[in-house]
């Protein structure tokens, strides 16, 4: 049934011409960058022959999105739909140029980077405008489907880009990717939402509204909390596969295996997630999403660490499947907490809420990395997850304030 729903839900946003021309041009983009990145640290190793370049390429990529709460506060000047159409028109120019054979290398960096300044505004300001064309009526759908396509592009763009980057070579992927933003401008063009008025005020007038609401409204920060938690048990858990994988002498496909089936199961489990009701049965929703397959994982992990050698494997895969359900926890939070703001307050809030979720992943590497060196690295990978069902029993536990029960009943 839920299926069902689900699959009615994501049929009729996309039966609204906004929101169908939103997630097109979101598909494109971020696939297109997925395979820009592969490509890039292909393009830097080849020219420098270092492995550190090569890497360091790919975390000036996300660098940016440090900065998101501001460039997006910046960027709200003007209206939605004006700010997404200059991203687009920023990045294909860029990546144009980056496509240039002998571009020198401290260039390319400069440009990525350029490049990469764009993204952050563009996807707090393309959500913001997906749940304006949306309405209560199609947010269910339409961010499920945003979901979706997130988890969908990260694959996919790289399956892409290993296909073509033996055919077509790295210059022509990252042409490719200069043509997946000029579409994704022209899919905008059309966009009816986002032509109001940019906010006028200082960036940190912008911010201070929805910051308000974020940390003070109970109900939006055990959400905002809980996606938090979320991305620090996936940086525990998946950033160790490497090194677990090597202590273990594994073949390296098994590590790009394990490294695939977690979006791939979250995907299907997006299908089968709630994502309409009350804020309070939203938030059990993706509780149960955090919950549940924590548990799972820390168990099957923990029994990996136990269990003679011959049920590694079984156990391991088991265990990441299990983890990978926690992606479904994603659409019932973000409906929850955009459906709570204001129009003008869910592009700035979605640019709060990005540099935490990268936050968390960093601390939760670090310290996964840190006590990795004198605790198994399973054992760790259950603690990680571990996290996640201390958390997830809290919200399931923890009684909700008479005043959010208020807000729920005049909502209704």
């Amino acid at each position: 049934m839920a299926f069902r729903e689900q699959r009615s839900a994501i049929t009729a946003a996309l039966g609204v011409k906004d929101i169908r021309n939103l997630w097109l041009a979101q598909a494109l983009s971020e696939i297109g960058d997925w395979a820009s990145r592969l490509a890039l640290a292909v393009v830097v190793y080849n020219r420098t022959e270092s492995a550190l370049m090569s890497t360091t390429v790919f975390a000036v990529s996300m660098l940016p999105y440090i900065f998101s709460p501001w460039l997006t506060a910046i960027a709200m000047r003007w209206p939605l739909r004006t700010t997404l159409l200059g991203m687009d028109a920023i990045r294909a120019v860029a990546f144009i140029i980056i496509a240039i054979p002998g571009l020198p290398v401290p260039a390319l960096f400069v440009l990525v980077f350029i490049a990469a300044l764009a993204s952050p505004p563009f996807e707090a300001c393309k959500q913001a405008a997906l749940a304006e064309a949306s309405g209560s009526k199609h947010m269910g759908g339409s961010l499920t489907l945003s979901e979706l396509t997130l988890q969908s592009s990260q694959v996919l763009g790289f399956a892409l880009a290993g296909a073509l980057l033996t055919t077509l070579g790295s210059s022509l992927v990252l042409v490719l990717n200069a043509a997946t933003f000029a579409v994704s401008f022209v899919l905008i063009l059309p966009v009816q939402v986002g032509r109001s008025p940019g906010q006028k005020q200082k960036a940190t007038q912008i911010l201070a509204g929805p910051l308000r609401k974020l940390v003070s409204r109970g109900i939006i920060r055990q959400a905002v909390l809980l996606a938090i938690v979320g991305s620090f048990v996936d940086a525990a858990v998946i950033t160790l596969l490497p090194a677990l994988t090597i202590s273990e002498n594994l073949p390296l496909w098994i590590l790009s295996g394990l490294t695939l089936l977690s979006p791939l199961v979250g995907v299907v489990a997006t299908m089968f997630v709630r994502t309409s009701g009350s804020p309070s049965q939203l938030l059990h929703a993706g509780m149960y999403f955090i919950l549940v397959p924590c548990v799972l994982c820390t168990v099957f992990l923990v029994l990996a660490w136990t269990l003679p050698e011959a049920w590694l494997m079984p156990l391991l895969v088991a265990a990441i499947a299990s983890y990978g359900l926690t992606i479904a926890a994603g659409p019932p939070i973000y409906v929850l907490v955009l459906d709570l703001l204001d129009d003008s307050e869910r592009a700035p809030a979605t640019a709060l809420i990005q540099p935490v979720f990268m936050g968390a992943q960093v601390v939760g590497a670090v310290l996964a990395g840190a006590t990795a060196s004198f605790i198994p690295i399973l054992l760790v990978q259950a603690v990680g997850a571990g996290v996640g069902v201390g958390y997830g029993l809290w919200v399931y536990l923890r009684p909700e304030p008479a005043r959010e029960l208020r807000v729920e009943s005049e909502s209704a």
